[in-house]
Formats: C-alpha cells, structure tokens, sequence
C-alpha cells in the first residue's frame, strides 16, 4: 500500500456538504416546475452530482484502506448499504411512477404490464447499463453510473495500486475530460454513445478524481501547519464552495438560456481542492447530527424526483386546484422531498436495525461460511 499508518476518522463536515449538495440537486430539478420566461433558481445545479462522485471516490478508498476488503467483499457490503435505504425509496417511487403513468398516458393493459416488467431493472441499479428500463426514477442512473465505476476502478486500486496512480488516474482523467469535452461540450449530459453511456464516463471521471484527491489528501497530513495556513486554507475552500454555487445560480437563467454547458470542467479542479482542504479537517462535534443529515442527503436524493414529477403532474392535471408560482412548487419541492426523505429514511434505519438484531435468522447459511 502506497499510504503508510493509513487512520480513519470520522469527518462530519462531509455529511453536512453532501445535504446541502443533495439540496442543490433538488433546486437543479426544479426547472421542470418553470414555464416560459421564469426566473430559474440554480437551473444548473446538476453539479452537485459531481460532489458526489468526487466524495464517493475519497471514500471508496478510505474504505479500501481501513477495511481491506476482497472485491467480493467490497461489493457485498456496497450493495447492502445502498439497499437499506433504497429498498423503501423504490416502493414509494414505484408506486408514484404506476399513478402518474395511468393518468397520464393510460396505457392498454399489454402496455402497462410490458412497462412495469421493465421496472426490477432499476431496482438491479442497471440503468446505465444499456437495458431499456421503465423509467420509475429519473436520477437512479447516478447510482447505476457509480456502483459500475467503482466496481472497475476498485479491483485496479486493489491489486495494481502504484500503476493506477502514477499511469492510469492520470491520463484517464486527461482522455475523458478531452473526450467529454470535445464531442458534448459538458460532463452534464444524457447523451449515449452506443452502448457506454456518458453516464459512466462521467462517474469514472468524478470518481478518479476523488480517489486522487484521498492521496493528496494523506500525504499533506504529514506535513505539520500553523494555525493561520490552516485558516487561511479553509478560506479558500469556503470561497470555493461559494464560486461553485454562484456559477450554479447564475449559469442557467432561464429554460431556453443556458450560458456554458464546459462548466463542469471548470468546478472540477475547483471540487479537487476544496474536497481536499475539507478532509483535511476533523470535525467530530453533532456527530448524531452530521450522520442523520448524510444519510438523509441519500434519501432526498433517492425521492426528490418523483415528488417533483408528483407536483408538476397534480397542477397540470388540475387534481390539486392550485395555481402556484415557480418559485412557490420549488418551496413545495423541497418540503416534500425533505419530508419524504425522512420518513424513508425512518422506515429503513428500523428494518436495518431488526435485520441486525436478527440476522443469524436472515444470513444464517452466509454467516455459516
């Protein structure tokens, strides 16, 4: 292993970022509440998702290093992480999904059961895989697009660490920001490319990237600081965080306005740093506190989506008979995802909690082996 003496330890200001970023994404999905000639409130908000690759990559290799885990392990305990939470968010989705697809569409019946026999799909996290899925959530192609590039790059860290470092990071980092560029002009796209969607490029690129800076970050550990270059760091990376939203705020003003679709290739480096200097830090005060809100940030971003479609759907149907604002569905939008995500997030830590207390009931052969 290239990191020596490697401790784990605990980070709460990560939790309270990845909230605040989970609310960025809700404000960025917000625009399909807008109509013509709205004022959109961080109509390009979707580089929140990048924070989010950038720290699962730092965190993937936290993981690597503390637990020293097989890839079967690995994968095993990512899975059952995920599904603690995600288990209840896709029934409350599902559920919404079927609803909004009746009133909407109304489908035959041979129709309608040919789109719910494509929903398991999205609970086997295969969106970015290429198979044609229901579409029972719009945002569930972050953790498709994430598990794939973790569970490619893990392996290579594993067992060919210095090469990953020192060669493959590097000029994979080069080649996909190159090549992302060049033919979308943006790492915020749907757009596929046969079979490999830019999805996955795009998870591989934020994830490298916060592997690289899990280096960065252990081997200027070393080094001891004054106080006033600490202050002064954490400066920066506060102006950082506050370029980052005010690029997010002012980038898309309105639907049909969108001014510089390169601008994740400029927060990137911006993310690389301030990341850095943020796990750089120890911050263990409100620790219970710090945990719920990053577990939260999990569950708003598992059912923002369908709150939004939900609302957009009730006032263009007219079910709800009120003729609200953009700016007011927005308010609405984030209540309810807030709310939603909460009670999901209730529901799983009692079902994870009863599965542990339980499971040599549940996992008695595995246990076994």
């Amino acid at each position: 292993m290239i990191i020596e003496n490697y401790r784990r330890e605990y980070n709460g200001l990560l939790d309270i970022l990845k909230f605040i970023f989970s609310i960025l994404i809700i404000f960025s999905h917000g625009i399909f509440l807008a109509e013509e000639g709205n004022a959109l409130f961080f109509g390009y908000a979707l580089i929140g998702v990048e924070f989010f690759f950038v720290v699962s990559g730092y965190l993937l290799m936290c993981t690597l290093y503390s637990r020293h885990l097989t890839l079967r392990e690995f994968i095993i305990r990512r899975i059952c992480g995920l599904y603690t939470y995600f288990i209840v968010a896709y029934l409350f989705c599902f559920f919404c999904w079927l609803y909004l697809l009746i009133i909407n569409e109304n489908p035959g019946k041979w129709i309608l059961l040919t789109r719910i026999l494509k929903a398991p799909f999205e609970f086997f996290f295969l969106n970015s895989s290429g198979i044609s899925t229901a579409g029972v959530n719009g945002t569930w192609w972050y953790i498709s697009a994430m598990l794939f590039a973790e569970w490619l790059l893990y392996p290579i860290i594993l067992y060919k660490e210095k090469w990953y470092l020192y060669y493959l990071a590097p000029l994979s980092l080069f080649l996909i920001s190159g090549y992302m560029s060049f033919n979308y002009g943006t790492i915020a796209t749907g757009t596929f490319s046969g079979f490999i969607k830019t999805d996955n490029l795009r998870a591989i690129l934020g994830i490298m990237s916060g592997t690289m800076v899990f280096y960065f970050v252990e081997k200027v550990k070393h080094y001891k600081f004054k106080k006033s270059v600490k202050y002064i760091c954490n400066f920066v990376s506060v102006l950082g965080y506050g370029l980052i939203f005010i690029l997010a705020f002012n980038n898309t003003k309105t639907i049909h306005e969108y001014t510089d679709g390169n601008l994740g290739f400029v927060t990137l480096p911006i993310l690389f740093v301030c990341v850095s200097i943020t796990c750089l830090n120890e911050f263990k005060k409100i620790k219970p506190i710090c945990k719920w809100l990053g577990k939260l940030s999990t569950c708003i971003y598992l059912v923002h989506w369908q709150c939004m479609t939900m609302i957009k759907t009730m006032c263009e149907k007219k079910i709800i008979n009120w003729g609200g604002t953009y700016h007011q569905k927005l308010i609405v939008l984030v209540v309810s995802s807030f709310l939603i995500a909460n009670i999901v997030l209730f529901i799983s830590e009692i079902g994870r909690n009863f599965i542990i207390k339980n499971k040599k009931i549940f996992f008695e052969n595995s246990f076994n082996e």
